[in-house]
């Protein structure tokens, strides 16, 4: 493009566009209570509800099951610490 060729000239985005898909509801309940005369209580409630994340085209994860070997992974003590992979024992 930068030698005059316009009309040969191609980019191609090859980047994945993400479609993230999720559903959060947060309602918030509040009213006041009158206990005594000198005494009312104003009470809330707010709930938080998360729903489940999802990309619409499955693009944003990259782990295939088929691909995966056992042989492969990582040995896992008991304290959680990771001593060594199977594949270099």
């Amino acid at each position: 493009m930068l030698l005059g060729n316009i009309a040969q000239y191609q980019q191609w985005n090859l980047e994945p566009k993400y479609y993230n898909r999720y559903r959060i509801v947060e309602p918030y309940f509040q009213d006041d209570w009158k206990v005594t005369k000198r005494l009312t209580l104003n009470l809330g409630l707010r709930l938080s509800l998360y729903g489940t994340y999802r990309e619409r085209y499955r693009h944003a994860f990259n782990f295939d099951p088929s691909a995966f070997t056992t042989a492969n992974a990582p040995i896992i003590d008991a304290d959680g610490s990771v001593t060594t992979f199977a594949g270099l024992v």
